[in-house]
């Protein structure tokens, strides 16, 4: 009993989201799995399968089953030539068709023994579960790129939240203390209310920087498809990924390359079965079967049923179409189209990815520039705290530096997810690891 409580609890606690830190390698596993979009493009990858045995189907034999038994109150009649039956030259003879009751029955056989349309037309349902299936895996690289950068956002959001609470509550000390020296009459009501303000300064901050950490962290959750009101729990400590400065350009390493270079081949694939409609088809059909007739119900179902049978081959060669032509000459427009539409993507994503490597590149300057900047504005604001706390007030100059530290602090985390968006854009352009 006990050996399988301490299972249990093992089991318990190894569950990610209720004790465990979730890596970024668990977040994006998890969201392989569970992100809705995701599901819903797996459902249709499955559709373009069963599509494909469709249009397999369309080589076996198809086989049939007729019955009918009709009754006839009126029995339809022809004119036949009287002389055929013995009688006078020039006169007809009206003989009934049929009986009152007549019924049959027959068992038939169509298989398509040569149709190039066809063929192709399961050559087209290929290509498009292909197409299906690589849309599928583009889609997985964009919900990596978004959880990776949701990912790292909500660490550096985070330690940008922690550290505006830290200093909330460190100048919550300065003030308490200049609360009692206002009330011991050692300072006047205006540099109260300073203080008071710088206070309302932190608060607010630290507002700003909770509201961004809470949007990042919600924003993580939609795109792993995790129960958005459920708590998650991910590292606090991050590093910042060193710059790619030898990335290199290749054509093929473009996420959508071979979408658009599958959508060249269906529109080449639907050309050929456009020009196929007007090649010959062969099919064999045969049936067999068997008719009765009575004058009534009873009667039909006693009498001798007579049956009938063949089996043969037809050949259907199409001659000329002028609807086939024109559909053909648009097939031919529509595979320029794509062609040139492909070219038109290859050069915008190699300006793009010139574009995001450079602003990769100044991203990385820019965070050493932001990290100097904020370093002196700290020294300046611990300096100024301590000169309060030494009695040597100056809370109108404190407020400024306060101001100041503020902003530096806002560009330095700022820089860093700039930073790790134009890295993480690289390497999805490329297909990085």
């Amino acid at each position: 009993m006990n050996k399988h409580l301490i299972i249990i609890v093992l089991l318990f606690f190894s569950l990610p989201g209720i004790s465990q830190e979730w890596t970024l390698e668990n977040c994006i596993l998890y969201a392989k799995k569970n992100n809705k979009e995701l599901v819903e493009k797996l459902t249709a990858n499955k559709i373009s399968k069963i599509e494909e045995t469709i249009e397999y189907t369309e080589l076996f034999p198809k086989m049939f089953l007729d019955f009918s038994t009709d009754h006839y109150w009126k029995i339809p009649v022809e004119s036949y030539p009287a002389e055929l039956l013995g009688g006078e030259e020039g006169t007809t003879v009206k003989i009934p068709i049929g009986t009152p009751w007549m019924s049959s029955y027959r068992v038939g056989m169509s298989w398509k023994i040569f149709d190039i349309e066809a063929i192709n037309k399961i050559k087209l349902s290929v290509l498009l579960k292909k197409s299906s299936e690589t849309k599928t895996s583009i889609f997985l690289k964009i919900i990596k790129k978004n959880v990776t950068l949701a990912f790292y956002s909500t660490q550096i959001y985070r330690e940008k939240m922690n550290l505006a609470k830290k200093q909330l509550d460190d100048y919550n000390l300065i003030h308490n203390l200049t609360f009692e020296q206002f009330k011991n009459g050692l300072i006047d009501k205006i540099v109260y209310n300073q203080s008071k303000n710088i206070l309302i300064n932190c608060q607010s901050h630290y507002l700003l920087d909770e509201q961004e950490y809470q949007a990042s962290l919600l924003n993580l959750k939609f795109w792993m498809g995790y129960p958005l009101l459920k708590e998650i729990i991910i590292p606090e400590n991050y590093n910042i990924p060193v710059y790619l400065s030898q990335a290199s350009f290749s054509y093929e390493q473009l996420p959508e390359y071979k979408e658009y270079e599958n959508e060249i081949l269906i529109s080449k694939q639907y050309r050929k079965i456009a020009m196929s409609s007007l090649s010959p088809k062969v099919s064999l059909n045969g049936s067999y079967g068997q008719k009765g007739f009575g004058a009534t119900p009873s009667e039909l179902l006693g009498n001798k049923w007579y049956p009938s049978g063949y089996i043969g081959i037809s050949i259907n060669f199409p001659l000329f179409s002028m609807k086939d032509i024109r559909v053909i000459n648009k097939h031919n427009t529509m595979i320029q189209h794509k062609i040139f539409r492909m070219n038109s993507y290859l050069e915008t994503q190699k300006k793009e990815f010139l574009s995001v490597s450079m602003k990769l590149k100044n991203s990385w300057k820019k965070i050493k520039l932001k990290r100097e900047q904020y370093k002196n504005s700290e020294e300046s604001l611990l300096l100024s705290i301590e000169k309060v706390k030494e009695g040597i007030i100056d809370l109108t100059l404190l407020q400024s530096i306060q101001s100041e530290f503020f902003a530096r602090k806002d560009e330095l985390y700022n820089s860093y997810i700039e930073y790790m968006k134009h890295y993480i854009d690289v390497k999805y352009l490329q297909e990085y690891e």
